[in-house]
């Protein structure tokens, strides 16, 4: 990465379809992109609670199997070990609480497996907060418990996916930083998986990070290249500073027929917001590089630079985790 070598890249999100038969060699793609962490999603909220500890577990033993080349973290400072032996650091995110069934004390017991960040609803509301394609109701008692909960372990509030007010909610309770790991500007996208100024800057007021989405649907008319990508991140850090702005590509295996699954729950995926799209696409890890060059393009320092593609999540992992 020319100038750039020994970057620590921070992938903030994975859109890795969270099952217990997923074949996690694909896990290879950030290896050979010299990432150097990745938020590996084990759990969304359309699925049922139980499934998550199989899931886990199955996780669990292909790193523990694949141990020269991946490490699951417990703190911050594990990126260092894992960056020296040349691993891919590894933890795991929720996205959603249902997983809970009204109980935050298992939140606890989440972070003992490697759950390191959490978002709150996806999509939908739930028993903990609204989401993005509901009436938003805000964080409900549940949701403030579980807020407390994280913040007293150790676990990264995610306010992606959320309703307006309640990520607002998390941004005012969290005692922590706050990230929106994998969300985009509406000012640059108009869709309501997208979030707003407002909503960028209450993230940033805690410290937080807003990692831009790579996802094609978000970005435009299904477009995930690189330059999609960084008109995003331009726009991020323009609107609340590059000490505040990351990338998560969202990525998925491309074994996964994203389309089908989506037409599958209207609830979920709702009429009219490009979820019918054939093909759905979603930068690649591979683009990062690309992405680097056009952000040295568009006038971003090395230093800001280093901040936006890992130091940023670094330092609020610091923060968090412990």
């Amino acid at each position: 990465m020319g100038n750039l070598d020994n970057l620590l890249i921070w992938d903030g999100h994975a859109g890795v379809y969270p099952h217990v038969d997923t074949d996690l060699s694909g896990l290879s793609y950030w290896r050979e992109a010299d990432v150097s962490f990745v938020s590996l999603n084990v759990y969304y909220d359309v699925m049922p609670a139980e499934d998550i500890f199989p899931v886990i577990h199955a996780y669990r033993r292909f790193i523990k199997n694949n141990h020269d080349k991946y490490l699951l973290v417990d703190k911050a400072s594990d990126l260092e070990k894992a960056r020296k032996s040349g691993m891919l650091a590894i933890s795991f995110d929720l996205e959603g609480l249902n997983v809970l069934q009204g109980d935050p004390a298992r939140l606890e017991e989440l972070h003992g497996l490697g759950v390191r960040q959490a978002l709150f609803a996806y999509n939908l509301n739930n028993g903990a907060a609204g989401g993005c394609h509901d009436d938003d109701t805000g964080l409900s008692d549940l949701g403030r418990q579980s807020l407390s909960t994280m913040n007293r372990i150790g676990m990264m509030v995610d306010a992606s996916h959320c309703g307006f007010k309640s990520s607002l909610e998390l941004a005012e309770y969290s005692s922590k930083p706050i990230v929106f790991s994998h969300s985009n500007p509406k000012s640059v996208w108009d869709h309501e998986r997208n979030i707003t100024d407002e909503q960028m800057k209450a993230c940033a007021a805690t410290g937080g990070v807003v990692g831009a989405c790579g996802i094609g649907i978000f970005l435009g008319e299904n477009d995930s290249s690189s330059e999609a990508l960084v008109r995003s991140v331009v726009r991020i850090a323009d609107t609340i500073g590059t000490e505040h702005t990351g990338i998560s590509m969202d990525y998925f295996f491309p074994d996964v027929d994203l389309s089908s699954t989506l037409a599958g729950r209207p609830d979920y995926w709702p009429a009219g917001q490009q979820y019918d799209t054939k093909g759905i696409t979603a930068s690649q890890p591979s683009q990062f590089e690309e992405v680097i060059s056009l952000m040295r393009k568009a006038g971003f320092h090395t230093s800001e630079i280093r901040a936006i593609v890992g130091g940023n999540f670094l330092r609020v992992a610091g923060e968090v985790w412990g």
